[in-house]
């Protein structure tokens, strides 16, 4: 088993990319797997292909062999030690240190140690897939499973135009929770030019060092030429696959099963892949002078200047 990891900012296209790669041979995509307790077993909310949690025959499947009927116990525990465990604000803490590894090694019980290798170990034995692809995006979620499950760990660091992130991040979006829509949460542009630097600095830093493989993704490079990006991905981690549902701009997807994301996992059939450019139209002078000023190192280094 391999784990290809997402890693960086939410709304930079981690949802796409995985739902891509989940058209691949020997390829899962599973969506933000930390949010499987609260989500999935606990809410009932929607898994990728449409059906509720406990009904999609993947999920009963895994969680039943994997927990049994202690699956609702075993996820409230979880919500809770995730809370204790390992947080994003730890990464800059992480980073710092003389043995990270022994840090993370406290601060995670045997408990929660045991549900994840239960959980990942199930997924494969389940799907028959090799490849486990997984878009939590923190680094510290990252080093988690890199400290606790025995297979490699390949981050694909996406990231996103901060201009185009934050005005994603202002715009409305529900998701469906049992059957309700709740609004996503939105953020000011200061606050998520704060949190797109502080993430993507925490993935290179602190997650960096200590996965198996680290590749820059940007997405712009993936929306231009899809085909290419999805080619590069699979030699990075030493795979191969057929490449014929990816037709220039447009992808040829059937439905994933991921646990939790962006609402865009639902989607499925012909999608045509383009970059939404009207960031740049409704963006102020203001807003724009925000972002070069506070992240003129990070425009730089990923070719946005």
């Amino acid at each position: 088993m391999k784990i290809v990891y997402l890693a960086g900012m939410g709304r930079s296209g981690s949802t796409i990319i995985g739902k891509v790669l989940s058209q691949l041979k020997d390829f899962f995509y599973i969506g933000e797997m930390k949010q499987v307790w609260k989500y999935g077993i606990s809410k009932n909310t929607l898994c990728g292909c449409g059906l509720n949690f406990s009904d999609c025959p993947i999920w009963s499947s895994v969680i039943s062999r994997a927990f049994g009927i202690r699956a609702k116990e075993i996820a409230q525990k979880m919500i809770y030690m995730q809370r204790n465990t390992l947080r994003e604000r730890h990464a800059p803490i992480i980073r710092f240190l003389n043995n990270p590894m022994k840090f993370i090694d406290k601060r995670i019980s045997q408990e929660y140690r045991w549900a994840i290798n239960r959980l990942y170990q199930e997924i494969a034995r389940v799907t028959g897939a090799n490849i486990i692809v997984d878009s939590t995006k923190t680094a510290t979620y990252g080093l988690l499973i890199k400290n606790i499950l025995d297979c490699p760990v390949y981050v694909l660091h996406i990231v996103r135009d901060p201009g185009a992130v934050a005005y994603s991040w202002k715009r409305s979006k529900n998701h469906n929770i049992s059957g309700i829509k709740v609004a996503m949460r939105r953020f000011s542009t200061i606050k998520t030019v704060l949190r797109w630097g502080i993430r993507n600095w925490s993935v290179e830093q602190a997650l960096r060092p200590f996965v198996d493989g680290f590749m820059l993704v940007r997405y712009e490079d993936f929306v231009n030429n899809p085909k290419k990006l999805v080619r590069a991905i699979l030699k990075f981690v030493h795979e191969d696959s057929d490449l014929s549902f990816i037709h220039n701009h447009k992808v040829s997807l059937k439905e994933t099963h991921s646990v939790w994301g962006n609402p865009g996992r639902l989607l499925h059939g012909d999608i045509k892949i383009k970059l939404d450019n009207e960031w740049k139209i409704s963006q102020s002078n203001v807003q724009r002078i925000i972002i070069k000023v506070l992240l003129c190192i990070y425009l730089y280094r990923y070719s946005y200047l």
